[in-house]
Parts: C-alpha cells; sequence; structure tokens
C-alpha cells in the first residue's frame, strides 16, 4: 500500500505513497512502526485533521531492496486494480452516488479481489466494494421482480383471453346447435323420414 503502482501509462515508475495508520489494521500498525523504529518507513501528522500518515522514507528503497521490489512483481495485477479502484473510490466518496459505484465487469473484478484479499483491503474499500455488490443485488431482485410481474400480468391476459375465446366459442356453438335444432324442427314437418 505504500507503493504507488507505476506500470502502462508511459512507463511510470512505482512511487511512494502516504497510507493513513487508521487505514492499517493492528498487524501492519505494528509493522509500521517497527519499520519506522529501524528508518524504512517515515510516520508522522498530515493533513487539516493531523493524521497519522506512513510512508516509504525514500524511493531508493522501493527501487532498490530487492525483498520489497520481489513483493511489488508478486503483487503487481493486485496493486494495479487496487490503484484503478482508489479512483472510482475517491470519485464515489465525494458525491457518495450510486452511479460512482462500481458496475459491470470491475464490479466482479472488485468482488473477486475481495473474496481473494479481504484482509489486504482498508475498511473504505471493503465498504466501496460492498456497497457496488449490495446495489448490484438489489438492481438483479427488482428486475427479477418486474419479469415475474410481466409473466403474471402475460398469463393472466392469456387465460382471460382463452376464457373469453371459449366463452365466444361456446356461445357460437350454442347458437349453432340452436339453429340446427330449429332447422331440424322444421324440416320434420316436411319429410319425417329426415328427423
Amino acid at each position: 500500500r505504500l507503493v504507488w503502482m507505476g506500470g502502462g501509462e508511459h512507463n511510470a515508475q512505482e512511487a511512494r505513497q502516504r497510507v493513513a495508520l487508521a487505514d492499517l489494521d493492528e498487524a501492519a500498525r505494528d509493522v509500521a512502526r517497527a519499520l519506522a523504529d529501524a528508518r524504512l518507513v517515515v510516520v508522522g501528522q498530515c493533513g487539516s485533521h493531523g493524521e497519522s500518515m506512513v510512508e516509504v522514507a525514500h524511493e531508493a528503497l522501493i527501487r532498490r531492496w530487492g525483498r520489497l521490489r520481489g513483493w511489488l512483481d508478486e503483487d503487481r495485477e493486485f496493486l494495479l486494480w487496487r490503484r484503478r479502484l482508489h479512483a472510482a473510490l475517491e470519485l464515489w466518496e465525494a458525491n457518495r452516488e450510486d452511479a460512482s459505484l462500481l458496475h459491470g465487469t470491475p464490479l466482479r473484478e472488485a468482488e473477486s479481489w475481495l473474496g481473494r484479499r479481504e484482509a489486504d483491503l482498508s475498511a473504505n474499500e471493503r465498504e466501496f466494494i460492498g456497497t457496488g455488490i449490495a446495489l448490484f443485488r438489489r438492481e438483479r431482485d427488482s428486475r427479477e421482480r418486474r419479469r415475474r410481474r410481466r409473466l403474471v400480468a402475460t398469463a393472466a391476459t392469456v387465460a382471460i383471453l382463452l376464457l373469453l375465446t371459449g366463452f365466444a366459442v361456446g356461445k357460437s356453438l350454442l347458437a349453432l346447435s340452436q339453429e340446427l335444432v330449429a332447422h331440424a324442427y322444421s324440416q320434420l314437418n316436411v319429410d319425417p323420414e329426415q328427423g
């Protein structure tokens, strides 16, 4: 989290990135304090609220510390995805509108990463993804209810039409049978053998 991942954009290199200590779980805060004691990261107050932040002490560590390079290379796909997530998260945090939530493929991708790397995501990231998933489910359920209502309405309409058609056919058959009976009675008087 302390490294902004370059990649794909004009050969951008990795750079240090500040992270709020409050966004780290207890174990990560302990690691940050130990790294601060070793002067590998810097912990200090920042921002208008005096929030405690942590960042890599110098970008040379990112480029030359072999173990860190290995971790970054190993996690590149996740870290690049997370950078895209942060851009969407910032937009959502600015307005908290449903339209700013993840939809479609980005939401499915986020749900997959949440399932695999939940512990590596901040509370804000988890909330953002969870809110998007909840909205998707509400919209899906609403579409399903509308579909079911349309099916019920269509079935009711077809049933009514069949009933009316059956009633009309029955009425026509009744009229035809009455006509045939009347015709038969009229023929009885003319030729009794035809009756």
